[in-house]
């Protein structure tokens, strides 16, 4: 009777997600394991970016065209122009360190874990890392879970603007990185290839970003096309509202601000509209200091291992992100995240109504005809290919 405490069905009941760090055994690799990890990294990526040659080139509105790698794989590509720096989307993408890792899981909607197992660094612009992830997926379907070798790799393009790639690939390291279906219940998915690829452009503080993903989810077409264009419309989404919450979170922790006293405002600095003590409730900013209603203010999460969030107000939030871009046309191009004045109140309908605008322009393949404050009036087109298609 003891010895069924410790079977698959025990462990599946006890154990649960996010997994407690050092779950997974990390035994120190060879150096002939680390030759060949490192050799097939730069393989696949050489093929990644060969096979997506055309994200070295000015972004011309145009989807690279490319079949799957697999008859029951989904292949999607997207590009987006964004406000943002090389180095903010590396920093936040990157997830070279268990902290940015347990931070990434904390942002996304759609990764329930993720674990870093290795980290070679190659070069100083060169790493290869292997990590696990789990995903999310709608329910009846069990989340899916990946062990994925990455090669990060940073150069400069023909126009001399830096360059950030980031290619994945499903890899198989049982000692490292064993199967969890039967002690969570996860099914092991396989990512052909994917990856991320982040340029420069000749307008100072904007980049050109574009997504790749081709991964078999083991099932059917019409089930795995939603799922996974839902997972890149979220994925360029939370970009957007990590580098506007990294920019007002270094604003914030620039400076002690002195708290202005409740009882001294009566009326919403923003506004302009009385407080009332049901009904237009009073709090403070945490960047300046004042005093606003809760309508004018927004919800944020600096440190995600807190439970407790702050409040900005919504001129602060845009103040983060007008000082910190540059202008264009004579229009100061704000990164907008999510959480702007204009969305809905509560973070879950921004955040959906975001994503159900990304997802807008995902059926459609259109772009925006003029800039404007989100993410989905950015340039942004996505084509998906099931096994039917390119053959």
């Amino acid at each position: 009777m003891r010895k069924t405490s410790s079977s698959p069905r025990h462990r599946k009941k006890t154990l649960s997600l996010p997994l407690r760090d050092g779950y997974f055994p990390t035994p120190l690799l060879s150096s002939r394991e680390e030759s060949i990890l490192i050799q097939t990294a730069r393989t696949h990526h050489a093929a990644f970016l060969a096979r997506h040659h055309d994200i070295f080139h000015p972004l011309s509105g145009h989807v690279c065209h490319a079949p799957p790698a697999s008859s029951s794989s989904v292949a999607f590509h997207a590009h987006a122009a964004i406000a943002a720096t090389l180095d903010e989307v590396y920093v936040l993408l990157a997830n070279l360190t268990p902290d940015a890792a347990a931070d990434a899981v904390a942002h996304s909607p759609d990764v329930l874990d993720m674990k870093l197992l290795h980290d070679m660094a190659v070069t100083e612009e060169t790493h290869v890392a292997m990590r696990w992830t789990a995903l999310k997926m709608p329910p009846p379907l069990k989340p899916r879970d990946f062990c994925i070798l990455e090669m990060h790799n940073g150069q400069i393009n023909h126009a001399g603007h830096r360059t950030w790639a980031l290619s994945q690939q499903s890899i198989s390291f049982p000692r490292g990185c064993p199967d969890l279906q039967d002690v969570l219940s996860l099914v092991r998915g396989n990512v052909l290839s994917a990856g991320i690829v982040c340029t420069e452009t000749p307008i100072h503080g904007m980049v050109e970003l574009h997504v790749y993903a081709d991964m078999d989810l083991h099932l059917p077409p019409w089930l795995a096309k939603p799922r996974m264009k839902r997972y890149v419309a979220a994925l360029l989404a939370d970009i957007t509202t990590r580098v506007h919450e990294f920019r007002l979170a270094a604003c914030v922790g620039a400076a002690y601000i002195p708290l202005c006293p409740k009882d001294t405002r009566s009326h919403c600095r923003c506004c302009a509209k009385a407080f009332h003590p049901l009904l237009r409730r009073k709090c403070r900013c945490r960047s300046c200091g004042d005093v606003f209603c809760w309508g004018c203010t927004q919800r944020f999460k600096f440190d995600h291992a807190s439970q407790h969030a702050q409040r900005v107000c919504v001129p602060c939030s845009n103040h983060a992100d007008a000082t910190l871009t540059m202008h264009r046309s004579g229009e100061i191009l704000a990164l907008q995240s999510t959480r702007s004045a204009a969305a809905p109140k509560s973070p879950w309908h921004q955040k959906k109504a975001h994503e159900d605008a990304l997802l807008l322009q995902l059926d459609t393949g259109e772009t925006a005809s003029a800039p404007s404050s989100s993410l989905a009036s950015a340039v942004l087109q996505v084509d998906a290919w099931d096994s039917d298609d390119g053959r």
